[in-house]
């Protein structure tokens, strides 16, 4: 259970972090703090609570900007464990001022209720409140890099990779983005019903590749608990990004998220080839068809020969149907690889992607919701081959 203390903040700001289960939250205005620091200074600002210190300083809408980054650059001082967050319309400039004064986040204002609970999910990961609770374990460190591939177009990846994005969220609440690297007609906002204020081209045409918190305020939260990195309206608007650009960004996010899932676009382009390179798993998609399945074929073959196929990678058959007049084993046979997770032909995936509303969010899990839980059952089983091989000093490929 996290500590946050919100300093300077108004009364419905307070109200509504207070709003937020499952924390402790202690307020003071702008006339309590400069009684408690005219008398003993700063350091009886963040110890207003004589029992625990807080894990997070929310610098309120109350404070002008200039004195809140000075406030939070003499706290990193005193206390760098204390996570330091400025309430304020954010801009580049700011950005960088508060980048300097050690504030770790920015939120506006009138912030949704999704994104104070991104606050409120950071604040109980910090060192002070795991020590704190040890119910609470600390986060694993082997963070995933799930890249959704397929040669063929037509054949469901960005539906497997938001579905799939959806579900891992439910395991890592706020600590899992979903990145559309279909960087042309990329449709992931459409597949999930939102409008991104910023897309991936702002990550690479300004200093937002270059910095965590930059890139951070790119992101758009989706209603289910997890962050998304749209493409933009525009084809062209893409069209300047390089393999290394894309290596920094995922690596960036790897770094930030337990749960990175890459959507890439049909084909074997420069950005792809980089992703598969960084991935830790490889989601290979194919139709119930032969001609897409030996697309798959060639593209493990070819990424084998490269050396950068991932020693974890599944194959998901999309479109799965008795009807079509081929079977699971001749696909197998076409592939040279066991099909571990059928998705079958269905009216409410197709309803669902057409609503915005993946599958996988409904209360009643139709057949297709259960095969994308089955391939998020393949990746944690692989996360935990990988972090028991770590304790026990093996090399993890």
């Amino acid at each position: 259970m996290a500590y946050i203390l919100i300093l300077g903040g108004s009364p419905d700001l307070v109200d509504r972090v207070r709003s937020v289960p499952g924390h402790i939250v202690s307020a003071l205005d702008r006339a309590g703090m400069d009684e408690l620091a005219r008398v003993n200074g700063l350091e009886s600002v963040l110890n207003v609570r004589d029992d625990m210190l807080a894990d997070m300083a929310i610098l309120g809408d109350g404070l002008p900007v200039a004195e809140a980054l000075s406030m939070a650059e003499s706290m990193g001082t005193l206390f760098p464990s204390v996570d330091r967050v400025l309430v304020a319309e954010p801009d580049t400039e700011l950005v960088l001022r508060a980048m300097r004064s050690g504030v770790r986040d920015i939120v506006s204002r009138d912030a949704t209720e999704d994104e104070l609970k991104v606050l409120m999910h950071r604040a109980d990961r910090s060192p002070t409140s795991v020590r704190r609770d040890d119910a609470n374990p600390p986060p694993n460190d082997l963070h995933r890099m799930i890249v959704v591939s397929g040669p063929k177009g037509g054949v469901g990846r960005s539906t497997v990779a938001t579905n799939v994005a959806l579900a891992l969220a439910r395991t890592a609440p706020m600590d899992t983005v979903l990145v559309d690297l279909d960087l042309q007609f990329g449709d992931a906002g459409e597949l999930l019903d939102i409008t991104p204020s910023h897309t991936i081209a702002e990550a690479f045409g300004s200093a937002g590749s270059l910095d965590g918190l930059i890139l951070k305020t790119l992101l758009t939260v989706h209603r289910a608990g997890f962050y998304v990195l749209c493409t933009g309206e525009s084809p062209a608007s893409s069209d300047e990004m390089s393999a290394a650009q894309v290596r920094q960004l995922l690596r960036q996010l790897s770094a930030q998220f337990r749960y990175v899932v890459v959507d890439t676009a049909a084909g074997m382009n420069d950005q792809t080839l980089a992703a598969i390179d960084e991935a830790s798993d490889l989601l290979l998609v194919a139709s119930m068809d032969l001609s897409s399945a030996r697309a798959v074929r060639r593209e493990v073959d070819m990424l084998v020969a490269r050396g950068v196929a991932p020693a974890s990678r599944h194959v998901v058959m999309n479109f799965a149907d008795r009807q079509s007049g081929i079977g699971v084993r001749e696909v197998e046979a076409a592939i040279g690889l066991p099909i571990e997770v059928l998705v079958p032909r269905s009216r409410e995936v197709k309803l669902s992607n057409d609503l915005g509303r993946p599958v996988i969010e409904r209360k009643r899990r139709c057949a297709a919701g259960k095969a994308f839980d089955r391939v998020v059952d393949l990746i944690r089983a692989d996360e935990l081959v990988t972090r028991s091989n770590k304790h026990r000093g093996v090399l993890v490929p």
